[in-house]
């Protein structure tokens, strides 16, 4: 009976285990801008997976834990990919060492570009969190539900097509993928929810030579909180490409990825 009572607990401690880690799943596909250069926009790109693990010690306590992959890469104007490298090939990442985790691989991304002759690196200009709004300061979404599209629109002028989501194999995979699973009457009815689950995050604007580049993180998922979102500001300098890394917020359930626009 005691080795019945013993399975049995194992059991349960493995099923809880793969039932919070389904419970904590998200993904993000982030850029980090670096610069530019003859090839074009030169970012740290990086793709993660958040899940759980049973950390077997005297508790055996659940924790949370980002598995991530680090690249540089090239991107024309337009958000093509021209070429790309694996810095890191998988990062484990402890949700308490998020940000110093992944500047360990940002330094080995910044000190890759010393290589570029041309290269001209970005300065950071400004930063907002718009707290997964569809308006907010900076930026506001349009949804074209006739066309299935989604747009950034800017006070200043100026009206984006967030064109990635059209790409299964751009910035956008995570979230298409993710989205792309569930169940649906119909493909136009998985077209329509695809854009009309986005929210914006984060805003990041950096000045690279002539060049403004403006990076907007943009996801989906549930927010649990009762308060109404709204607009804050990072709570640390955004005024150096050395201390540019910072940690994405994540809904419950949450999938996003970052969207530039280089003018």
């Amino acid at each position: 009976m005691t080795d019945m009572k013993n399975i049995f607990f194992i059991f349960l401690l493995i099923f809880s285990a793969h039932s919070a880690s389904a419970c904590l799943h998200a993904s993000q596909n982030r850029i980090f801008p670096l610069g530019i250069c003859s090839e074009g926009l030169v970012v740290m790109e990086l793709h993660g997976n958040r899940g759980e693990e049973i950390d077997w010690g005297i508790n055996n306590e659940l924790r949370a834990e980002w598995r991530a992959t680090s690249f540089l890469n090239f991107y024309s104007m337009d958000r093509k990919l021209v070429r790309s490298e694996i810095i890191d090939s998988i990062i484990y990442i402890a949700e308490n060492e998020y940000v110093s985790t992944i500047n360990k691989t940002f330094e080995k991304a910044l000190y890759l570009v010393t290589k570029i002759k041309d290269f001209v690196p970005a300065q950071p200009e400004n930063f907002t969190f718009c707290n997964y709004q569809i308006n907010c300061s900076t930026v506001n979404l349009e949804i074209d539900s006739v066309n299935f599209s989604a747009f950034l629109n800017f006070p200043e002028g100026g009206s984006f097509e967030i064109d990635v989501l059209k790409n299964q194999e751009s910035i956008a995979s995570n979230y298409l993928e993710q989205l792309g699973a569930y169940d649906y009457e119909s493909e136009d009815q998985m077209k329509l929810y695809i854009v009309e689950s986005l929210l914006i995050n984060s805003v990041r604007q950096f000045q690279i030579g002539d060049y403004k580049l403006t990076v907007v993180h943009l996801g989906m998922g549930t927010n649990y909180s009762e308060e109404t979102p709204k607009e804050y500001a990072p709570d640390f300098e955004f005024t150096a490409l050395e201390n540019s890394v910072f940690e994405e917020p994540v809904l419950y359930h949450g999938h996003g990825f970052d969207f530039f626009i280089l003018e």
